[in-house]
Formats: structure tokens, C-alpha cells, sequence
């Protein structure tokens, strides 16, 4: 199982073709907004797709499909990533994706340097170890 980002999710999407690989993920289910809103931005602004309802409909797809597991975002979830957050000057939506992935002891696999180095740093605070 991983823990994957936003950005992990749109690469996966746009990128992969929406080929999900075998890899368990999980993702908290404020991903799904964020990832539509990608999208959005790639078919509207950017010009980069022609149309993105078929990567909405493949990302609805693998989470009916399980290849991609939502979780809902909790009390006790946003209370630890808003504690990241705090320490580590990150913004709190991003630090629900760290926070998942220590809750459960897995990798984030995210593209966002800044939020793979804070996931690394909490990670070592820790003294804590990755399932795999």
C-alpha cells in the first residue's frame, strides 16, 4: 500500500494514461477535487487535453474499481496534519497526504519536493519505518 498525492494521482491520470499499476493506493478523498481540478486546468487553460471527461470517468474508475482506495478525512487526521503543518510552514491540505501516510506506516509517493521533504523529515523525527 502507498499513500498517493494529488500530484502522484494526475501523473497516474494524464500522464500514464491511467494505467494504475498493481500498487494498493490510497488517497484521502479531498485528492478527487484536486485531481478534477488538474484536469480542468489542462483542457481549459493549458490546451494540453482535448477533453477531460474520459480521465474523470478513469479516475471514478479506479476508485469503483479499488485500485485507488478513498479515505475520509477525519477529525483526528486534520488535528495531525494541522500539527505538521504548523511545524513544518506547509500548507494544511498537503499535509493531510503526510499524515495519512504515517497514520498507516506506508510511502507517499508524491511529485511536490517540498512535500516529500516534509514527509521524510516527520518520518525520521519518528524514528519510524515504512510497511512495504
Amino acid at each position: 500500500m502507498i499513500v498517493a498525492d494529488s500530484s502522484y494521482l494526475v501523473e497516474r491520470l494524464i500522464e500514464r494514461r491511467g494505467d494504475w499499476g498493481t500498487e494498493d493506493l490510497v488517497s484521502p478523498d479531498l485528492a478527487v477535487p484536486e485531481v478534477v481540478n488538474a484536469v480542468l486546468i489542462q483542457e481549459r487553460i493549458l490546451h494540453t487535453l482535448s477533453d477531460g471527461r474520459p480521465y474523470i470517468e478513469s479516475l471514478f474508475g479506479a476508485v469503483d474499481s479499488a485500485a485507488l482506495q478513498l479515505v475520509k478525512v477525519t477529525e483526528s487526521l486534520v488535528e495531525e496534519a494541522y500539527e505538521i503543518a504548523m511545524r513544518n510552514g506547509q500548507a494544511i491540505y498537503d499535509c493531510i497526504f503526510v499524515a495519512l501516510a504515517l497514520k498507516y506506516g506506508v510511502p507517499l509517493k508524491t511529485n511536490d519536493r517540498r512535500q516529500a521533504k516534509v514527509f521524510a523529515d516527520e518520518l525520521s523525527t519518528r524514528g519510524g519505518s515504512l510497511s512495504q
